[in-house]
């Protein structure tokens, strides 16, 4: 663990494990934890197998029109990658992920990568639309009094945000100089090194998501965004119900932006502990768990989506015959490289 990034991620999940599990009755934990039911949690590992399949067919759509490559093989990289990213520091597992895809694909490797900032990007706005569309049709309930703000007013905010963001698609693909000079207006509050980011990446997006000739190809990426968030929302559903708990809609749905949140703070390989904290702060703010039955209830979560992935994961790795440090290897090239 060369990077010092390496070591904040690591202090990062120390401190949230510490929040996690201060002042929990370890008894009371260890008793939820021996009651889950299994078959939903066995549903879950399937759904997540079956979830990677779908990334691996919409990574294949962003680069047909670079090369086709199979769904199947994509699907494996893909599984490849998530594990490593769960066991590995410094996002190994996204190199990994694209020098798997470059030796069973036959895609060149820095074409397989620009991909995955374009995927990347893409989970991050259909999570922002799906958000926004639940907000305008599902009743939150006391939305209101645990966040201090109205769910429309929420709405609002964000679906003014999400049409400046297709604005700006539209214009930076069909009028780029425009586009480009209308976002760094807007960016200009923040440092020139930050905006200059934004904008190389929002473009890269841009590329990635009309790249393709047909249209049939983007309304077929748009559907796999949607169905992968859809049912990563019912996995939260399922993992709930092995306790014998049963929470609605807009439960699943706080539940599942308590996950993105989560993997978005930079944290130890696997997202722990910030992981298990933001679970059980949404759980008790928003549900009204007791502190053990919401902790057990993000352990749960946690590792039905973290062991399938990671054993799949491991499984190919050994499979394609790779290393850490050949892995590694090509990362530094990639530093190397101008």
């Amino acid at each position: 663990m060369k990077s010092w990034k390496t070591w904040v991620g690591v202090l990062v999940s120390v401190l949230f494990c510490y929040l996690a599990f201060r002042n929990i009755d370890w008894r009371v934990l260890g008793g939820k934890l021996a009651e889950i039911r299994m078959a939903p949690l066995l549903v879950v590992a399937v759904l997540v197998a079956v979830m990677l399949m779908v990334r691996g067919y919409r990574w294949s759509l962003f680069l047909k029109p670079i090369k086709p490559v199979s769904w199947w093989v994509l699907f494996w990289s893909s599984a490849l990658g998530y594990a490593l990213n769960n066991i590995l520091p410094a996002r190994l597992g996204e190199i990994a992920r694209a020098h798997s895809a470059h030796k069973q694909g036959g895609v060149a490797f820095g074409s397989a990568f620009g991909t995955l900032v374009v995927e990347r990007l893409y989970d991050m706005f259909s999570a922002l639309f799906m958000f926004v569309a639940a907000l305008m049709i599902a009743d939150f309930g006391n939305f209101e009094q645990v966040f201090g703000v109205s769910q429309n007013k929420i709405a609002l905010i964000m679906g003014a945000g999400g049409l400046v963001i297709v604005t700006a698609v539209v214009l930076l693909k069909w009028q780029n100089e425009l586009g480009v000079r209308i976002l760094r207006f807007f960016l200009r509050v923040l440092p020139e090194k930050w905006a200059e980011k934004i904008v190389e990446l929002f473009q890269a997006f841009v590329k990635g998501l009309t790249q393709s000739t047909k249209p049939l190809d983007v309304v077929m990426i748009l559907a796999c965004s949607a169905f992968i968030w859809i049912v990563s929302t019912y996995t939260m559903y399922l993992c709930v119900s092995a306790f014998d708990i049963r929470i609605s809609l807009d439960t699943s749905i706080i539940v599942m932006m308590a996950v993105i949140i989560a993997v978005a703070i930079p944290a130890a390989p696997g997202y722990v502990g910030v992981y298990q904290y933001t679970l059980k702060l949404a759980l008790v703010h928003y549900v009204g768990l007791d502190d053990e039955t919401a902790l057990s209830i993000a352990i749960v979560i946690h590792a039905a989506n973290y062991i399938p992935q990671t054993l799949l994961g491991l499984a190919r790795f050994a499979y394609e015959g790779l290393s850490v440090s050949e892995i590694s290897h090509v990362k530094e090239e990639m530093n190397e490289a101008p």
